[in-house]
């Protein structure tokens, strides 16, 4: 997702971009909010519980 920020100049549509073209744009950083956030639900949140899940089976 950095590569495609960066190739957009931020999702930023240049002035000659038809609706289409900045729609893309718009979805393609909310796309990027969702990423992480569900890579934080993951990482942070689901991970966590799983490990605490299987210590308390094997302790």
């Amino acid at each position: 997702m950095q590569k495609i920020r960066k190739l957009t100049c931020n999702f930023t549509p240049p002035e000659w971009a038809c609706n289409t073209y900045r729609i893309l744009f718009k979805e393609l950083e909310a796309f990027e909010i969702d990423l992480h956030q569900h890579v934080h639900l993951e990482n942070n949140i689901l991970f966590d519980k799983t490990r605490r899940a299987w210590r308390g089976l094997y302790a």
